[in-house]
């Protein structure tokens, strides 16, 4: 029986590879091949374009208002201190407050003389607030202290219930019967002149550029009408 020579396996290059092999090249710079598996797994997900979250709108009020005045005095102790307590942590409201109301300035060389509706007292008071929005600029320090003043009867009743002991209880005196005073008084007042002849109630509510009736009576549900989504939860009870 003739003797039967043994076939050696082919070398491992020859090897019969799978349709979705693939070759490559070694450390060494050899050809080797690489076989992919059957069912090779999904390329990973794109991810998702998220839009941006939608800016929260701020409503900005501004309110024109006199010191003796009490309407203002009602609205300010029954309106807006209430909706300031509940809504200022919100971060939604821009409030600006305008102390001159109906009175008058006239300029007398480097310093102002002006008449108030209510008197003399009103007029100091005015320029006390205005002094307080000056020198306190945070509307969390300035609000609830014109708040106080609100209806004082004169500026020493006022000190007294509501500066007693503050740290700018002395800056602000200075400046309520000074020029600082009166000059920035006369300002309140361009700024309330430039509403015009409509100009025929106090206070004079502003919403968002408009005058809003309402809030005279509802400012908070006037306030969280104008307040977009997201609606902080203080708001939810007038939806």
């Amino acid at each position: 029986m003739p003797h039967r020579q043994r076939l050696l396996p082919p070398p491992p290059i020859f090897k019969k590879f799978r349709q979705n092999s693939k070759f490559e090249l070694d450390e060494n710079n050899q050809m080797t091949f690489k076989e992919e598996p059957d069912n090779p797994p999904p390329p990973p997900l794109m991810p998702v374009a998220v839009p941006p979250p939608k800016k929260a709108n701020v409503v900005q009020v501004t309110i024109y208002m006199e010191a003796q005045c009490p309407d203002t005095t009602g609205f300010i102790r029954r309106q807006l201190l209430p909706s300031w307590s509940r809504l200022s942590s919100t971060r939604r409201l821009n409030i600006t407050l305008v102390p001159f109301g109906k009175a008058s300035c006239v300029a007398e060389e480097d310093d102002y003389k002006c008449d108030c509706q209510h008197g003399k007292d009103e007029c100091e008071l005015n320029q006390l607030m205005n002094c307080a929005i000056e020198h306190l600029p945070d509307p969390e320090s300035h609000i609830p202290l014109i708040g106080c003043v609100q209806g004082k009867d004169n500026l020493i009743a006022a000190f007294r219930s509501c500066l007693n002991g503050h740290s700018s209880s002395d800056l602000l005196w200075t400046c309520s019967i000074g020029k600082l005073g009166r000059r920035l008084h006369a300002l309140a007042g361009n700024k309330t002149i430039s509403i015009g002849d409509s100009f025929n109630f106090v206070p004079w509510v502003v919403l968002d550029g408009q005058r809003e009736n309402d809030a005279f009576y509802a400012l908070e549900e006037n306030l969280c009408k104008r307040i977009q989504e997201p609606i902080p939860k203080q708001c939810l009870k007038f939806l």
